[in-house]
């Protein structure tokens, strides 16, 4: 059984005079929504053993501010492919993960990472889900590899947060 987080980045600020999209770095907000995933996490007591994270500095600062919140840290890899991936390339990224690690979190942007999880539920309208900045999921997936994730659509939607909701909980 393998599972696998998947979060949006936290808010990030427009007008904030960087250079690319890539700079764009989390605003206020998005910080206060990255601590309450990390809390919400902790009540779970779960806690990723790989975080697998984009290299845009807006996905970078979520997963640092989880990975110092949570206070264990796990293995960390900032991957140049998936800023602006297609789920082909989150498919095949993910199916390179190494076995041992059976908690996974993924941290990126949108689209894609909306069209993934329709795509390994087997949803099949297009904005079946909608992903907030800092939404996280959870799916898991019957898989005796991460390998076989590139054909496999049977992951099963175990919850879904978002910062909206637990800011009434915290």
């Amino acid at each position: 059984m393998k599972t696998l987080m998947i979060m949006r980045h936290g808010d990030a600020g427009w007008n904030t005079g960087v250079a690319s999209d890539l700079e764009r770095p989390l605003s206020n907000r998005g910080k206060e929504e990255v601590s309450l995933i990390a809390q919400f996490l902790q009540t779970c007591a779960f806690v990723p053993e790989l975080i697998l994270s984009s290299p845009a500095l807006r996905a970078q600062q979520t997963t640092e501010e989880l990975i110092q919140l949570l206070g264990k840290p796990p293995l960390l890899t900032f991957d140049q492919q998936l800023y602006g991936a297609t789920v082909g390339i989150l498919l095949e990224r993910l199916s390179r993960l190494p076995e041992p690690y059976g908690q996974v979190l993924l941290v990126g942007h949108n689209p894609s990472l909306e069209e993934l999880i329709c795509f390994l539920c087997a949803l099949h309208r297009t904005k079946a889900l909608q992903l907030p900045p800092a939404g996280l999921v959870c799916l898991t997936c019957d898989l005796p590899s991460w390998a076989a994730l590139e054909s496999h659509q049977q992951a099963t939607l175990r919850w879904f947060v978002i910062p909206a909701l637990l800011s009434k909980l915290f």
